[in-house]
């Protein structure tokens, strides 16, 4: 079981292009759902990239433009109102009791 405590190192990069999404992100529906708000003009994106010891990286992809978040740790992203990639991270793994919220 993928738990918070699981979270070894954590990158974070401002996404402004769609290149860079596609450079940066590695789910596919992040990329996509980046590509598209920074096309309509509601970017940059932050990413936050959270490696785990012998696991695959989680991704938050925060929207400050909306207060939404999609985070994807090895399936298609769970989405949610946040405050910050890291409230969204938080309330993924329920940290100090937060849940996701649509």
């Amino acid at each position: 079981m993928k738990t918070y405590d699981d979270i070894q190192t954590v990158d974070r990069l401002t996404i402004a292009t769609a290149d860079e999404a596609g450079r940066h992100i590695h789910f596919l529906d992040l990329r996509r759902e980046a590509a598209v708000a920074i096309a309509r003009g509601e970017g940059p994106v932050e990413l936050l990239a959270a490696g785990a010891y012998n696991a695959e990286a989680v991704e938050v992809l925060y929207f400050p433009a909306s207060g939404r978040a999609g985070v994807a740790w090895g399936a298609d992203a769970a989405w949610t109102d946040a405050d910050g990639a890291d409230d969204a991270l938080e309330r993924y793994f329920g940290v100090g009791g937060k849940e996701m919220c649509e």
